[in-house]
């Protein structure tokens, strides 16, 4: 997590920390228990999603945690998605494959994908098409490290 979207969750009360990321992140998977956000992200160490999700429950909820965190992935992408850049092209590609994307076993990127959109900030729209396409990949790289053939 950069600076800037550290400072945007320590304004919206949560210590520094884990606790923004782990709860803003997981968020979109409700008022779920530690056990169950820790399954579905599967890279970090335990310990630190669960430190993290339990810290930020006491700061706000986990739907406005997700909202917030999504301010701060849009506000990432204004900083620095250069102005030459075609988003709105990019927005609608970016759309249609998260529209067509199968979303089972991929619980991360299914909370993210029903997340609001801001017509109004193309630029910062990009960026969080951007964050949930990125949780289509680590939802599908987990599963595909995750698996076990029948021989091993």
């Amino acid at each position: 997590m950069t600076a800037a979207t550290a400072a945007i969750g320590l304004r919206a009360g949560f210590a520094p920390g884990r606790g923004f990321y782990c709860r803003g992140r997981f968020g979109v998977l409700g008022e779920a228990p530690a056990p169950v956000v820790q399954a579905v992200q599967g890279f970090l160490g335990p310990d630190l999603v669960t430190a993290g999700w339990r810290a930020g429950r006491s700061v706000m909820p986990a739907e406005e945690a997700a909202a917030c965190y999504a301010q701060a992935v849009r506000a990432w992408g204004r900083a620095h998605i250069p102005a030459d850049v075609d988003v709105e092209h990019f927005n609608r590609l970016a759309q249609q494959l998260i529209d067509a994307a199968d979303a089972d076993a991929l619980p991360l990127f299914a909370g993210w994908r029903a997340q609001p959109v801001p017509g109004e900030d193309p630029v910062g729209a990009a960026m969080q098409r951007v964050h949930v396409l990125r949780e289509h990949r680590g939802a599908c790289h987990l599963a595909a490290v995750r698996h076990r053939s029948p021989t091993s």
